[in-house]
């Protein structure tokens, strides 16, 4: 364990290996102790922008499900359908619908003054004397908001589903022939995301409850490598690996059928939730909290009611913050008017241009190596420079984690092109 401590921010930088004869894996996580009113505890987390699925280069989100994947094979499940399915669901989030959060699942980020506006309203709804609310009850309330209309598609929609994802886990018959199984389902992903941006509102709707499936499917993969993360750590008191199974692993209890196990938190992990943020900037939350994890077993069950009850609570108020955020202004800056306008593209209104902030240049690359599957070992190749051919190309030279690049010419209009 490589250890680093941080005196400003009274945080600890450290690396955890998870071992294992095929392949070792390192996380780096953050640490710092969290005053929970009765119980100090040792809070250990992954850094959230490392985990946004926006690309596969490199990044944890990816380590997170080759881990899950090699806890699969070592299990001898590797070869088991919701399993592989799974895998190639969690492959192709990035390309799926990155607005989807609000119509599917209330999981799209706030920023940090909707997290303390969010925070002040579950302080005064907590009031002074705490209720009781039992599992069921927890769940029945925050289904709404936090599965939301996942599974009410009509007919025809349903057909589409079962079309759609025909196409995506039918790459899996290419297993063993030489073709990389995941660029081949990405390819089925962009031939429906284009269907999005038309008038196919049928098919919009289904890619979102798609994004929906597949963003459980990653928190599935996380909850599994962090119960093996939070046993590295070798934690000395019970509080704190109680805090982290409860923060960072679904909470669910296991049936005699597992499609009926029973999900408390609808397949989702606290600690990707914004509900996770709302729910530690309130000071009664934190104190309930710390009141579950001092009581002794006997009393465990009455303080894990309170609880529920505040996780409740935060639930609906993230529901009505994130459901009043201020749309996206349909405005642009000069500074991306005019650098376009001179790179040779057609004049573009600031009425329809997509968004108020000045692009940087990775971004843009980066977006079209995804849209047009600039790929090695199976992930899109990231940005590394790019020169000016004329006004209106250049070439640009992108790179892979195995050290290959590739360059290629682009026509300014293509680099831009929606």
């Amino acid at each position: 364990m490589h250890i680093i401590r941080c005196v400003a921010t009274s945080e600890t930088k450290l690396q955890i290996t998870l071992k294992d004869p095929r392949s070792d894996f390192t996380f780096d996580l953050c640490q710092k102790g969290l005053n929970l009113g009765a119980v100090t505890v040792e809070h250990f987390w992954i850094s959230q922008p490392t985990l946004v699925a926006d690309t596969l280069a490199g990044s944890v989100y990816r380590s997170i499900i080759d881990r899950f994947w090699l806890m699969c094979v070592n299990d001898g499940e590797a070869e088991k359908k919701s399993n592989l399915e799974g895998y190639i669901l969690m492959h192709v989030l990035p390309w799926m619908r990155p607005h989807s959060h609000g119509k599917v699942l209330a999981g799209g980020k706030l920023l940090l003054s909707a997290v303390d506006r969010a925070a002040k309203q579950v302080q005064a709804d907590l009031g002074d004397s705490p209720r009781s609310i039992s599992k069921l009850e927890f769940r029945d309330a925050t289904y709404a908001i936090l599965a939301g209309d996942s599974t009410e598609l009509d007919d025809n929609e349903k057909a589409l589903r079962e079309k759609i994802l025909g196409e995506i886990f039918g790459v899996l018959q290419l297993r063993g022939k030489g073709v990389s199984i995941i660029p081949a389902a990405v390819a089925v992903v962009e031939k429906y995301m284009k269907a999005c941006r038309g008038a196919r509102k049928d098919v919009r709707r289904v890619m979102d409850v798609l994004t929906y499936e597949a963003q459980t499917e990653f928190h599935r993969a996380y909850s599994a490598v962090w119960s093996h993360l939070i046993a590295s750590l070798h934690a000395e008191s019970a509080a704190t690996r109680d805090f982290l199974s409860i923060w960072h692993t679904n909470q669910s209890e296991p049936s005699a059928d597992p499609a009926h196990d029973f999900h408390l938190f609808h397949g989702k992990v606290f600690a990707l939730h914004p509900c996770g943020s709302i729910f530690m900037k309130s000071s009664k939350c934190r104190k309930l909290l710390g009141d579950f994890l001092s009581a002794p077993e006997v009393a465990r069950e009455e303080h894990s009611g309170y609880l529920r009850w505040a996780l409740a609570t935060v639930v609906r108020a993230y529901a009505d913050i994130h459901g009043n955020r201020p749309k996206r202004r349909e405005t642009i800056s000069s500074a991306v008017v005019e650098r376009k306008a001179k790179t040779g593209l057609p004049s573009i209104s600031k009425k329809s241009a997509r968004s108020s902030s000045e692009e940087r240049p990775d971004e843009i690359f980066n977006e079209f190596a995804k849209k047009n599957m600039i790929i090695c070992c199976d992930q899109v190749m990231r940005h590394v420079g790019h020169d000016l051919k004329s006004k209106n190309s250049m070439v640009a030279t992108f790179g892979c984690k195995c050290g290959k690049s590739k360059t290629i010419s682009i026509s300014v209009h293509d680099l831009f092109a929606k």
